[in-house]
């Protein structure tokens, strides 16, 4: 059934070319165009989750991973599994020391010490930020 879903979904998303096809096209927002999937900025991770309700009815959850194009919440799509302003006041300081450190390894040699131990510090600030993250996800299991 999930592999059925997950093809359907993905006619769906090329026939509207967004992915909130359920909002009029006229008050569709920009942002949720599907064109610059296949851009620079390449793809995107999707997903279904065939499950049932309270009645044994079939139920299909979409959702998309992180945010698309700016945009954390959709109709007809899984809201993020954490609080998105917790997410963005966690992530702003240590976002911005990694891309300092991406910058600095720009300007020296690849390979060189200097280079080898900034990819190292850059490497432990991902980390390090991964599991504050993974600690804002909220799972709520029967």
């Amino acid at each position: 059934m999930a592999a059925g879903e997950c093809l359907k979904l993905m006619d769906t998303l090329a026939l509207h070319r967004r992915i909130d096809w359920s909002v009029a096209a006229e008050s569709a927002d920009p942002r949720c165009h599907t064109d610059p999937l296949f851009g620079a900025v390449g793809g995107k991770m999707f997903g279904v989750l065939c499950c049932r309700d309270n009645r044994g009815d079939p139920v299909v959850l979409r959702a998309f991973s992180g945010q698309f194009n700016g945009v954390w919440r959709v109709e007809g799509w899984v809201d993020p599994i954490f609080d998105v302003p917790a997410f963005m006041e966690l992530v702003h300081e240590p976002e911005r020391a990694i891309k300092r450190i991406g910058a600095e390894m720009s300007l020296v040699q690849r390979g060189s010490e200097r280079w080898q131990r900034l990819r190292s510090e850059r490497r432990a600030l991902s980390r390090q930020l991964m599991v504050q993250i993974h600690a804002l996800y909220e799972l709520v299991n029967f």
